[in-house]
């Protein structure tokens, strides 16, 4: 199986920890892993992803600011995640 094809089958549900106050917003990055966004309880922009596909997770790291509102992820151009929410 190539790291292109998803793997058949579920996993069980597993907390990656931390604390969030929006739903958290996920996305596929050009390597095929999963990227998480989220609002801390900090108001800062919170980040967690997947080692490597179908693998372990990285810790909760923040990206900093202060953003009040739901966080939307998208690929540019050049297949990198632009991020964005609205600040204070």
């Amino acid at each position: 199986m190539s790291a292109s094809t998803p793997s058949p089958g579920k996993s069980s549900w597993a907390s990656l920890g931390g604390i969030i106050t929006t739903d958290p917003t996920v996305i596929v990055n050009s390597d095929w892993q999963l990227e998480v966004f989220a609002r801390g309880t900090d108001n800062g922009l919170w980040h967690i992803s997947q080692t490597a596909p179908n693998n372990g997770w990285s810790s909760w790291s923040s990206l900093g600011g202060g953003i009040t509102s739901n966080i939307s992820v998208a690929h540019n151009a050049n297949d990198r995640l632009e991020v964005f929410a609205r600040g204070h």
